[in-house]
Order: C-alpha cells, then structure tokens, then sequence
C-alpha cells in the first residue's frame, strides 16, 4: 500500500472540534480546545523522532520504515501555536490532512458512532488509523453501563445508581442510596477525568449536588451516584497486544511481541481535593501523580488490579491505550 522504494507513515494528529451528540438525553461536555494541546505535544514528539531517525528495522511489508508527520500548512510548525500543529477532525480538516499527503490518521478526540472519520476510513485507501473503534467509544463511554458489563465479569467495580430528572424525588433516591453508606460521590455519566465529579459527606447534601449538575446542563438530564472508595489512587494505562519497540537500559533497540493486554507501571495519585483528584485541566497531572516503584508493584492487590485492568481491556476490545482509575475500598 506504500511507496514502493520507501514505506513512510505519514502522520496527522486530529483533535475535537465539535461537541458530540446527546446520547439519550446524557452530555459529554466539550474540553475546552478539544485536546489541541495534547495533539500538538505528540505530533512534535513524532516529528523528533522523525527528524532524529531513530525508526525501526523494517522486516515485514506490513511495517513503515519510517515517520512524517504532516502539518496543516508548510514551513509553519510555531511552538507556541497549537493550531500549526493538528488538524479538526471535520470531513474538511480530515480531507485537508489526507490531500496533504497523510496515510494514517492519530485520533486525539472524543470518537461516537457517527464520527466523520467512519466516512473516510470506509471509502478511502490506502488509509490507516491510530485510535479506538468510534461505535465501541460511543458505548463504553457511558460509565453506569460500563461498569454493569464489567460487573457481570466479575471484576471489582463500585456500587452506583443513574438519577435522572425523570426519577429526580425524595423517595426515589432514599430508597436507592440505601445500599450506600455515607460519603458518596456525585458524577456525570459520560464525563471527562474529574470533571463534575464530587464527594457528598452527608445524606441532605446528595440531593442538592444532583439538582446543580442537572441544571447546569453541561452533562444532560442524568447524573451518578457512587459509592465512595476511601483508599489509595492508581491510575494504569492499559496496552493492546501487538508487536513493540522498546529501549534497553544500553539504549539498544528491542522488539517484543505481545499477545494479550498488558500494562504500564501504574501511576500513583495524591493531594487530593475533599477526596477526588483534581481534574487535569485545573491542576496539571505532574503535581499529583507519580509513578510508583517496583517495590509498590509488587504488592498483590496492585498486581491483582493490574491483572484486571487488563481484562477489561480485553471485554470491551480496546485498540489503543487506555487509562483505567482504581481505588482501594479503604487503607
């Protein structure tokens, strides 16, 4: 599918431009700058390690043997300006990208199943994409679901309930939260981090919480309610099986194969906020997290966790990295 004397993935970053459909009345708001920042971050990331060369030995025609990334004008790559870096994943920004000369396509946005890329990648060849499944997205970003397909897996997720402004009573919710025990965590649905997520301490203080995410309106007319876990945070990221590159501690090139979901080392979060790790747009990640050592990876609940985070990589068929959060019930 590539030039024949030099197979060379030619690579555009997307990000959101748009905000994405109401799903049955639940919002997924909008990060301000749809994750320009991040995609511009990668997409310089890539365009050094193009310009330093430091690829792969091709051994199969199905590999590239190197990267370019490709830029939404010439000779203007400004590093204080997100925009000269990524394109909008519009049917205009994504034929702009590809009459560029792009071949594969890295989706740093929110995907639902009418996402315009489905039209490109359906009709277009040759084309390759970096991302998740955008039906599979639009599903599994619901949480309450998520966390019921998981339970039925037996995998160890928390206790919730979804209140909607259809069931929005005093009784209703009474008789809900009474497998609850007190504090519990108000959250959106289809959120973003920590966005809209908060600790209620007190039984007379759920409702009101419930009452101001509803109207506010960023997250549509149905809110969760969670049992609170009370212990430590972890934060692991989950990758898809495949064939990866890695350095040596002699910075030596090393392939290995990989035939099942596996994860990075896990990552430890703190200075917590009445309970709930700040979300990331307000306090950056590098002032609350690090990674943990190798001597707290070997406890057995992190590897059992890590174990199940892997799983659940593999029930709802993830085809990218994934982010999972995890919380000990108590210290």
């Amino acid at each position: 599918k590539m030039d024949k004397l030099r197979r060379v993935a030619r690579v555009a970053f997307l990000y959101q431009s748009a905000h994405p459909p109401v799903v049955g009345g639940i919002k997924k708001p909008m990060k301000p700058g749809g994750y320009k920042d991040s995609g511009a971050d990668m997409a310089f990331a890539v365009n050094q390690t193009s310009t330093n060369k430091n690829w792969i030995d091709v051994k199969s025609e199905d590999e590239f043997e190197d990267v370019e990334v490709i830029f939404p004008e010439d000779n203007k790559h400004d590093l204080l300006n997100d925009y000269d870096w990524v394109f909008p994943d519009t049917n205009e920004g994504i034929q702009n990208a590809i009459d560029r000369g792009a071949n594969t396509l890295w989706l740093n946005t929110v995907l639902f199943s009418t996402h315009p890329i489905l039209s490109f990648v359906q009709h277009q060849e040759p084309l390759y994409v970096i991302g998740q499944v955008p039906a599979l997205v639009d599903r599994f970003d619901d949480k309450f679901l998520t966390n019921q397909i998981l339970r039925d897996q037996k995998l160890p997720v928390p206790k919730s309930i979804i209140v909607s402004s259809s069931n929005f009573t005093d009784e209703a919710i009474n008789n809900e939260l009474s497998q609850f025990s007190i504090p519990v965590i108000v959250k959106p649905v289809r959120g973003r981090g920590s966005q809209g997520v908060t600790l209620i301490k007190d039984q007379a203080g759920i409702k009101p919480a419930i009452d101001g995410l509803i109207k506010q309106g960023d997250f549509g007319d149905a809110i969760m309610v969670e049992e609170f876990l009370a212990g430590t945070e972890i934060t692991i990221s989950v990758m898809p099986p495949g064939t990866y590159s890695f350095f040596d501690q002699n910075k030596n090139r090393v392939e290995e194969k990989r035939e099942k979901y596996w994860c990075l080392p896990p990552v430890r979060r703190f200075n917590h906020k009445d309970g709930v790790a700040p979300y990331n747009g307000v306090v950056a990640v590098v002032n609350n997290s690090v990674a943990m050592s190798k001597e707290e990876i070997k406890d057995v609940d992190v590897d059992r966790v890590m174990r199940d985070c892997e799983a659940a990589a593999e029930i709802v068929g993830s085809k990218f990295v994934i982010r999972v959060d995890c919380r000990r019930e108590k210290e």
